[in-house]
């Protein structure tokens, strides 16, 4: 298998991300027709709880070397301190079945298939723009790593190919800077003691003189202060933290209220 997607679900006590793989995968086929492969901390969990994994994953891929974490997960107003489980991303490399290869979110809802065309070349793609559906919503947080540092890259979902030497740079990168994060965290003035993806891709390309291009497509967001209230096939109803209600149609779309979308995924699913 030469090209294909790469997810990572690691569940914790209120979170099923291997549910949340198994409605991602579903969109990736239905919309990018390209295998899926889904790295999971129990491969019998999923295979004991959902008879339809074989449907959508091509490959189960159980890896225990995650190293949990704390943080807060909002539904709304209201929030619960979880464990977070989101130190294997950069294992990425390692862990793919495939040549090239595109990881994203369990969150991010795929809809529409312009994604195929990171696919057209070996180049690093990531994207620092993606749009937050409340428009009113001034959250700097989410555009750099710091109020004076680098700007922010979303590693929600990238692309990679093992043909490019970058790639086996930044992971390489990517791991260093995880293991000496307290280090990488006070030199980029990172407020949050937590480790985040996110702000360790944007450090390790940083290093490298960006040598990425933007991913194709647009990608909007809604954050976990945002309440889901309704979905049908690629159409999303959300009512906003600024008490406003949006649609959208078609488009890509990660979506942050975990809560909702396992929700979401219940009704789907039966």
């Amino acid at each position: 298998m030469t090209s294909g997607v790469l997810l990572f679900a690691y569940n914790n006590s209120h979170i099923d991300y291997a549910k949340h793989a198994i409605f991602c995968a579903k969109n990736v086929k239905n919309f990018l027709n390209l295998p899926v492969s889904v790295v999971i901390d129990s491969k019998n969990y999923i295979q004991r709880q959902y008879a339809q994994h074989t449907d959508v994953f091509d490959s189960i891929i159980e890896d225990k070397t995650s190293t949990e974490q704390i943080k807060k997960f909002y539904n709304g107003k209201q929030y619960k301190k979880l464990t977070w489980n989101n130190h294997s991303r950069p294992n990425a490399y390692d862990l793919t079945p495939y040549e090239k290869t595109l990881v994203m979110d369990t969150d991010y809802i795929v809809s529409n298939n312009s994604l195929l065309n990171c696919f057209d070349d070996d180049r690093i793609k990531i994207t620092k723009d993606f749009i937050d559906l409340c428009s009113e919503r001034d959250d700097k947080t989410l555009l750099r790593v710091s109020d004076y540092s680098i700007p922010m890259l979303w590693a929600t979902v990238f692309y990679f190919s093992k043909a490019s030497k970058s790639s086996k740079i930044l992971f390489d990168l990517i791991k260093h800077i995880q293991e000496n994060w307290n280090f990488y965290r006070l030199q980029y003035q990172i407020v949050g003691k937590n480790y985040r993806n996110d702000f360790a891709f944007s450090i390790a390309l940083h290093i490298m003189s960006n040598p990425q291009v933007d991913l194709p497509g647009t990608h909007y967001y809604t954050t976990d202060r945002d309440k889901l209230y309704n979905g049908n096939g690629n159409s999303f109803q959300f009512f906003l933290e600024n008490q406003t209600a949006c649609g959208i149609h078609n488009q890509n779309i990660h979506m942050m209220n975990k809560f909702d979308l396992n929700e979401h995924i219940d009704k789907v699913m039966q």
